[in-house]
Formats: structure tokens, C-alpha cells, sequence
């Protein structure tokens, strides 16, 4: 299953734009901004990784430590709204639900 990549673009806008400028004229009749779409991704989201667990016997807590690789990633974002990241390595202290 495939899913649109799309993009945002605002027809009233040149593509060309000068960039010693400054200042932005807008133009209040101007068309709303559209999408369009410029390619396809796969719809199913996977990842893979591995994960080491320490025990320490006089906090009686486990340490995690997990590394994970994430192939499929496009349109994921993370935590803080950010694109997921290729690659991933976390510290845990606890045991898992």
C-alpha cells in the first residue's frame, strides 16, 4: 500500500524569488495555498532494533540501553515534532509495560 507525498505551494507566488529582499507584498485576493503531490511512500511504518538489559541487584532496577533503525520513516516525526531520525539510541531506566 502506497501513500501521496505531497507538498504546499502557493499558486499566486513565482517560483522565481528574489532573495536580497526583504519585505513580502501579499495579496489579499490572491488563491489559497494547495498541495500537490510529488511522490509516493510506503503506508506501512516499521522499525527494527535490539535491546540490552543490566540488572543491578542493589538498586533492584533494570538499565535498558536500545538502539533502533527505522528504514520507513517518511512522515514520521519524533517526540518534538521533528522528522524521525535514520537511527536511534536510548538510555531507559525501568522495566517495560
Amino acid at each position: 500500500m502506497k501513500e501521496d507525498i505531497t507538498e504546499t505551494f502557493d499558486p499566486s507566488r513565482p517560483d522565481i524569488i528574489d532573495p536580497f529582499t526583504t519585505t513580502e507584498l501579499l495579496n489579499p485576493n490572491a488563491p489559497p495555498k494547495q498541495q500537490r503531490v510529488i511522490g509516493q511512500a510506503n503506508a506501512f511504518k516499521a522499525s527494527t532494533g535490539a535491546e540490552i538489559r543490566f540488572f543491578m541487584p542493589v538498586l533492584n532496577v533494570p538499565f535498558r540501553l536500545i538502539f533502533a533503525y527505522n528504514p520507513s520513516r517518511f512522515g514520521v516525526l519524533d517526540n518534538n515534532l521533528q522528522p524521525a531520525k535514520k537511527f536511534t539510541f536510548k538510555f531507559a531506566v525501568g522495566s517495560t509495560f
